[in-house]
């Protein structure tokens, strides 16, 4: 059966959790890798050296389930929203330079709302796309106050042009530095930290063309890997550079952290890596055990690599780690703590997707992993059986789901739960129901 489900539907977020009693509120670092795998990285056995990132986990925590939408677009929308992007339009394509239209105006970014929240610096560094013809959908229209990057995806590394034309900008200016694409957003975020860890809590959204295709990398990055790359075959080749390419990306990852730990900030940082969806299946690229890549709704599409560090959260490590989050959830944390009434401001009626009901909070972390397990095990209806199946595993993409005795493809939910019930909101049926209103289902637990 063709899948035609986009937005994906994490479990509950949990993000937000850890702010509500603070009363400094943290600066917010993003860092966004492109197309990059779940086996691309040392921490998950990859032969791709990543000791920056590796090095990230043992003072951190990975987030083990952390999940994506498949393709770079709609990930972007709904990272930038909180909201599942075929809401608003933006569903199964993204944006390429011969198209005019962008993220719906009407929606607010995170950008916005730190903008009234205190935090007079949020820069984005590295690749919009979401949106370039019209100045409507440029990031210093979405509430940025610095941008330097480009505004397409797929540029050359190296002469930072697509499709023949420059695109590499500062802000509402062309601009034309010269470099390799990944160190010089490496280089820009490490001046904006410079720049700004004096004036207050500060955003910052690092989003790394690399390792989107084309594949380009430099040679003191392939040297890493071969000292003789003339000799190899042109699969050999390409392995190589994606290689080098993940680890230049590395490099930069490492220079940022060391920043923010050199200004003596990186205990009162947010900070999260992940790629924005699964590997392209280019040569030297890697789901690891993950079945599918990017453009699939299996797990290899969208369930990514993902990194967090939080030291005011570090007591949680344990239980973050399993916990579903995905890239929806991080949009209600930017509605940080404020300091006079130390309440986090999350306003009830949003309408945004990735949220923490207060209810389902236990000791500031949200238990849903191990209970849809308990629940499950306790659980012998046979409505919903393959996806509760499915969420109590590694991923949330079953083949197909056993909806009231009838098969029906692609059944993707929300979670609450209490000890006396399992509900579960459903949002997308894809195969004959697509479209439906939302719609809850109340599974009592034995």
């Amino acid at each position: 059966m063709k899948k035609e489900f986009f937005g994906l539907l994490c479990g509950c977020t949990l993000l937000p959790a850890f702010l509500y009693a603070q009363t400094e509120r943290p600066n917010i670092v993003i860092v966004l890798a492109d197309d990059l795998g779940w086996g691309d990285v040392g921490f998950h056995g990859s032969e791709i050296k990543t000791p920056c990132l590796d090095a990230l986990v043992g003072e951190g925590v990975e987030l083990e389930r952390f999940y994506t939408s498949p393709i770079s677009t709609p990930t972007r929308a709904g990272l930038m929203t909180g909201r599942y992007p075929n809401r608003f339009g933006v569903r199964s394509a993204v944006i390429p330079p011969w198209r005019e239209d962008g993220l719906d105006e009407n929606e607010e970014t995170m950008a916005d709302m730190l903008a009234r929240n205190g935090y007079k610096n949020r820069a984005i560094i590295g690749k919009w796309h979401l949106g370039h013809t019209k100045k409507v959908h440029y990031p210093m229209n979405r509430g940025f106050s610095h941008f330097y990057g480009h505004l397409n995806g797929a540029i050359d590394y190296f002469d930072l042009t697509r499709e023949g034309e420059l695109d590499w900008h500062n802000d509402w200016e062309t601009c034309h530095d010269k470099g390799y694409s990944t160190e010089l957003i490496t280089k820009e975020a490490i001046r904006c930290i410079d720049a700004y860890e004096k004036e207050g809590p500060f955003m910052l959204y690092v989003a790394y063309n690399a390792p989107h295709t084309p594949l380009q990398a430099q040679e003191k990055d392939i040297k890493l890997y071969t000292d003789n790359f003339d000799s190899l075959t042109p699969k050999e080749q390409k392995k190589v550079t994606y290689s080098a390419m993940v680890s230049c990306m590395d490099r930069g990852i490492g220079a940022i952290v060391d920043a923010l730990k050199k200004k003596g900030i990186m205990d009162n940082t947010f900070f999260i890596f992940f790629s924005d969806n699964g590997t392209a299946g280019v040569p030297g690229s890697s789901s690891g055990p993950l079945r599918g890549h990017k453009f699939d709704e299996w797990d290899g599409g969208v369930h990514a690599p993902a990194v967090l560090y939080w030291k005011k959260a570090e007591k949680q490590y344990k239980n973050l780690s399993s916990q579903v989050t995905g890239f929806v959830d991080l949009v209600p944390f930017a509605f940080v703590a404020d300091e006079r009434s130390n309440i986090a401001l999350v306003p009830e009626n949003t309408g945004y997707h990735g949220r923490v009901p207060e209810i389902l909070l236990e000791n500031d972390v949200l238990r849903v992993g191990q209970t849809l397990v308990q629940q499950f095990q306790l659980h012998e209806r046979r409505c919903f059986s393959s996806l509760l199946i499915q969420c109590a595993g590694d991923g949330l993409h079953a083949a197909a789901a056993d909806v009231g005795g009838e098969d029906q493809s692609d059944c993707f939910g929300r979670f609450l739960h209490d000890d006396n019930f399992l509900c579960v909101l459903v949002l997308e049926v894809a195969e004959g129901r697509d479209g439906h209103d939302p719609f809850l289902l109340l599974l009592p637990v034995a």
